[in-house]
């Protein structure tokens, strides 16, 4: 019909713009092997941190961010999400960009630092605070976490 043949254009129209607006080298990131490093788009890394944040945390009945969101976390629980997220940023075929992973790793940590006063890492207060510091620069991160990161950064001052 006349108007699946619309659609249709118009979807080719919208592939076509998406290709148009990547760079050559995010394409060939994007068809090799090894994706790290794959350009995300700001708004497209914060839909997956939202998206990662309103997941269940495996064998919890929390999620991601209830528990970075919580005034009294498990201790346990921010060691296993540290875990995941240090595993996901090792692993490029984890299904979770780098940069989201690092959000979620750091967060781990800065929660247990600042509402339960325990360092769950073994990283020196220099290299956590570049951490930290580093995500608090993702413009995509979003104030719910951005307090949380704020306050560790302000606990690592010498």
């Amino acid at each position: 019909s006349g108007e699946r043949v619309l659609k249709k254009r118009a979807a080719m129209t919208l592939e076509k713009d998406a290709l148009n607006k990547t760079t050559a080298a995010g394409l060939a990131r994007l068809l090799s092997d090894d994706p790290i490093g794959a350009d995300w788009l700001p708004e497209d890394l914060g839909a997956i941190l939202r998206h990662q944040l309103a997941t269940r945390i495996d064998g919890s009945t929390i999620t991601f961010g209830e528990l970075l969101r919580n005034s009294a976390p498990s201790i346990a629980l921010l060691e296993q999400v540290r875990t995941f997220a240090k595993g996901a940023m090792a692993h490029a075929d984890s299904g979770l960009p780098y940069e989201v992973s690092g959000v979620i790793y750091y967060g781990a940590i800065a929660a247990a630092l600042v509402r339960c006063a325990a360092r769950i890492t073994q990283l020196d207060n220099v290299s956590l605070r570049r951490g930290i510091q580093w995500a608090l620069g993702q413009p995509w991160m979003g104030a719910e976490l951005r307090g949380l990161f704020e306050q560790a950064d302000d606990k690592l001052v010498v």
